[in-house]
């Protein structure tokens, strides 16, 4: 996000960019639903699964501070997935 650095915005004391949000929500998009693909497409839609993680993990990201957000992305991440998975295991999805 630094390096291209549009769509700066402040978060406490930190500039955290646009740019910065969009690649990670492309990253955790790509590997969320590479894995998803691999193992789980006969239970869910993992491209759909995908871009769900891969916003709230962005969501995470972009109102966090001070680094905060590497402890964050991996928690908000873990923490939607297993969301999802009591979804399945319960029928409700």
């Amino acid at each position: 996000g630094k390096r291209w650095g549009f769509g700066p915005y402040k978060i406490v004391t930190n500039t955290k960019t646009l740019a910065g949000n969009l690649a990670c929500f492309i990253s955790a998009y790509i590997l969320c639903a590479g894995i998803g693909y691999m193992e789980f497409r006969e239970i869910i839609n993992p491209f759909g699964a995908a871009a769900i993680v891969a916003f709230i993990a962005t969501v995470g990201e972009g109102i966090t501070s001070r680094g905060y957000d590497n402890v964050v992305i991996p928690l908000s991440i873990t923490g939607t997935l297993l969301v999802m998975r009591h979804m399945v295991d319960s029928g409700m999805i």
